[in-house]
């Protein structure tokens, strides 16, 4: 998990806006204010437009944000975070997809195993052990009194 984690970060470094200036933060402002202008429907393509002319300051104003301020829904929002990152991160994110794959066929692996083990244990026989176990525990007990 700690590696998913550092991965994780380091793709949200790459979209990470970079400039924090007054300048860029009025832009940013002015970029969100012309997407709530656009009609509904044009928003993603504006930001996917965006996306493919590598316009970080534009895509970065836009998913930095909230998504009312920005003029999205939250599934409008995280869909085009996701495919910025994707675009920005892909080494990152196959890295995670392929350690999330690892663990969970190493869960899979082991609750067959422990199937495997339950199927073949012998409950009666184990049913049986404890029950002369017991009766060997009463005994010494009986004949120590």
């Amino acid at each position: 998990m700690r590696r998913i984690r550092e991965l994780t970060a380091a793709a949200e470094a790459k979209i990470a806006p970079k400039d924090s200036s007054p300048r860029a933060v009025a832009i940013g402002t002015e970029i969100r204010a012309l997407m709530r202008s656009l009609p509904e429907q044009d928003r993603s393509a504006f930001v996917i437009r965006a996306l493919a002319a590598g316009d970080h300051g534009t895509v970065a104003a836009v998913l930095h944000a909230p998504p009312s301020v920005a003029g999205l829904n939250e599934h409008m929002h995280a869909n085009l975070r996701r495919q910025w990152l994707r675009k920005a991160a892909p080494d990152e994110l196959a890295a995670i997809a392929l350690i999330e794959r690892a663990a969970e066929a190493a869960t899979k692996a082991g609750e067959a195993l422990l199937r495997r083990y339950e199927e073949s244990f012998d409950h009666h026989a184990l049913d049986a052990a404890e029950g002369r176990a017991s009766q060997a525990r009463q005994a010494e007990a009986g004949e120590a009194a």
